[in-house]
């Protein structure tokens, strides 16, 4: 996930460059003279996947006590991962606030980190997203319209076995509740 402060703003969207090792990548900068490029490295849907399971294992364990919950939930990553896009959204936020440019941000799909950070940032930003209309059209207008795949990531409909697609499964949509 990058974020690019803009100093101009461009209508043009090119397709991003290619990673060799994903087949995604990051937009040129040479498509935006005046961006500067910046790298946030939010974890990607194995990370957010594995802290949300070792998390919910933690919490239901008949074996947890009170005095390693703290050590043991902050074990998880979850916190961490969750921690990182608040910060992500925060900085995002930040910049738009006391810059007053615009800013893109992107992540390989443009449907999970991104999502989450513009939403946060949006609701940092605008007390109209903390009302619970506002909320409403936020989370419709961030996550639904752009295209989050909420029944791939919660895995509705699917068997919990091997069904090919578990490893889309991860509770972005979760973590970004988790954030608010």
């Amino acid at each position: 996930m990058y974020k690019s402060p803009c100093s101009k703003s461009s209508t043009a969207v090119p397709k991003p460059l290619r990673s060799p090792t994903a087949g995604y990548g990051y937009e040129s900068t040479s498509n935006y003279p005046h961006c500067k490029l910046a790298f946030y490295n939010i974890q990607n849907i194995p990370a957010v996947r594995d802290g949300a399971l070792q998390l919910t294992n933690h919490v239901q364990s008949p074996n947890s006590n009170d005095l390693e919950f703290t050590s043991k939930t902050e074990d998880t990553k979850w916190l961490g991962i969750t921690r990182n896009v608040l910060n992500n959204a925060w900085h995002t936020a930040a910049y738009v606030h006391f810059h007053r440019l615009p800013v893109m941000v992107h992540c390989s799909h443009g449907w999970d980190r991104t999502s989450q950070v513009c939403a946060l940032a949006q609701i940092f930003l605008d007390p109209y997203f903390r009302t619970q209309r506002g909320f409403a059209t936020l989370v419709e207008k961030d996550f639904m319209s752009f295209g989050h795949p909420f029944h791939t990531r919660c895995g509705h409909g699917e068997s919990r076995g091997g069904d090919g697609n578990g490893s889309q499964r991860c509770p972005i949509f979760l973590q970004f509740l988790d954030a608010v």
